[in-house]
């Protein structure tokens, strides 16, 4: 049987001085999704040591829950907010995508979609 869920892994880069902005950006961004996307299944930040990096982890169950947290409206201004002070420098899709998520995520994430091949969700 085929996993339908989706994972993003996208990296950001914070431009220098904006640490403590960014921080306070994520929170508020943690803070909607958390309150608003209760189908979202991970939605984990990660500073590397120097504080230049944040790699962001999502999980959501289908393509459809995926799609709908692209559309929420709070969280596209916010995002815009964010990749000024820290632009997206990498950015992975993983699963099976259905067709309508293809066209999307290949404007935002380009060649880095991957489809399952083999393992297990537990």
């Amino acid at each position: 049987m085929k996993e339908n869920q989706i994972h993003f892994f996208v990296e950001c880069t914070i431009s220098e001085g904006n640490l403590d902005s960014f921080k306070d950006l994520a929170e508020e961004i943690i803070t909607l999704i958390q309150d608003n996307e209760p189908n979202t299944k991970t939605y984990q930040w990660y500073l590397d040591r120097e504080g230049t990096k944040c790699i962001i982890h999502e999980v959501y169950p289908d393509s459809e829950v995926m799609l709908a947290h692209g559309r929420v409206k709070e969280f596209r201004k916010m995002l815009s907010q964010l990749v000024k002070i820290a632009p997206i420098t990498r950015f992975y899709v993983l699963g099976d995508l259905t067709e309508e998520a293809k066209k999307v995520m290949t404007g935002l994430s380009g060649d880095n979609i991957y489809s399952s091949f083999a393992g297990f969700t537990r």
